[in-house]
């Protein structure tokens, strides 16, 4: 939505806007978590509490746990953005109401962000029949990147009668962060834009992982311990069936193979699912302003980035980057002439 909006095509961001909204539904509702499966075949609980397996489920936990260090549901940036659009660029005041609503849900999620708290403020007193700002602009910063999606090994038992427990290596997907909070500096004629954060998207893909890591964890235990308990029992029939045979030759050359055949298909079946959204920003972070036309928008730097600001009713400012030292897009979109 947000790309639509900063390339002026308002029809593109209204359907982005439905999609939006549905995506945070469904999000909310958690319909697009795998539950976590109770197995009669894998005892899980006993699984999980293995010290091997705790081993590698530790290591993801703590990784989550830097990402999330509040228990805050950190998406009001998406609420304000939605906002933005039903407030600024509708149609009538059933759009207007949608807005508010919008910044409400905005604001109750985060209440340090000035940006948002003068939206609402503005547009209650719209619909109780004041008039719009004449003027106004608004700064937005994309800092950071997301974490990346990595493979964390995780070894299980197989519960199997044998003088030492059996362990296969399960591939579960984890989040590693990346980077540091990298803030940026803007200045507006010469003077310091306090730009306040307005989501923590790093968090946010966090919480969504960590709400379905159970159900991910359960398929994958599950699986991969029915397919390497049922490979265990044959290689192991194979091996009695050798010893039986004193060794010989196609009994000991059977088991080598079923040996060798059922490691690689146990193997090849625990391979974690990493498909996923990468170089999202890790932060976004607001301001709102007023400034004269022709007013000078900088960001210090080396090298440093200016533009002036145009005419219009409703500007949009976009300042991206990934790191200090890292390259930086600057531009500025009229969304209300």
């Amino acid at each position: 939505m947000l790309n639509h909006l900063e390339s002026g095509n308002s029809a593109a961001a209204r359907v982005s806007v439905n999609r939006l909204r549905f995506v945070q539904e469904t999000f909310g509702s958690g319909l697009l978590y795998q539950k976590e499966i109770k197995s009669e075949k894998y005892d899980l609980d006993k699984a999980t509490k293995d010290s091997r397996a705790q081993e590698g489920l530790s290591i993801i936990q703590e990784e989550l746990d830097g990402l999330t260090p509040t228990a805050a549901y950190d998406d009001a940036f998406s609420h304000w953005l939605q906002g933005l659009y039903f407030f600024r660029m509708g149609d009538g005041a059933s759009d207007r109401e949608r807005a508010r609503k919008e910044f409400t849900a905005a604001h109750a999620l985060i209440k340090s962000c000035p940006a948002i708290e003068a939206d609402l403020a503005e547009c209650e007193a719209v619909l109780a029949g004041g008039s719009p700002t004449q003027r106004v602009v608004y700064v937005i910063s994309e800092t950071g990147i997301c974490p990346e999606w990595r493979e964390q090994r995780v070894d299980i038992p197989l519960f199997v009668v044998a003088m030492r427990v059996p362990y296969v290596s399960v591939a579960l997907p984890a989040l590693r962060p990346v980077g540091y909070d990298y803030k940026l500096r803007v200045q507006l004629e010469g003077k310091p834009v306090a730009l306040a954060l307005a989501s923590r998207t790093e968090g946010l893909i966090a919480k969504h992982f960590e709400a379905a890591l159970p159900g991910i964890k359960a398929r994958a235990f599950t699986s991969a311990a029915v397919k390497a308990t049922a490979s265990y029992i044959l290689n192991k029939s194979a091996e009695t069936s050798a010893n039986r045979q004193n060794s010989g030759s196609g009994a000991a050359l059977f088991a080598l193979a079923t040996k060798i055949g059922t490691a690689v298909y146990t193997v090849g079946t625990t391979k974690a699912d990493l498909r996923n959204w990468g170089g999202l920003p890790a932060r976004f972070s607001l301001a709102r302003v007023g400034a004269a036309v022709g007013a000078p928008l900088t960001i210090p730097g080396h090298p440093e980035l200016s533009l002036a600001l145009p005419e219009g009713k409703v500007l949009l400012v976009s300042i991206k980057s990934t790191g200090e030292n890292k390259p930086i897009t600057l531009r500025c979109t009229t969304l209300v002439p």
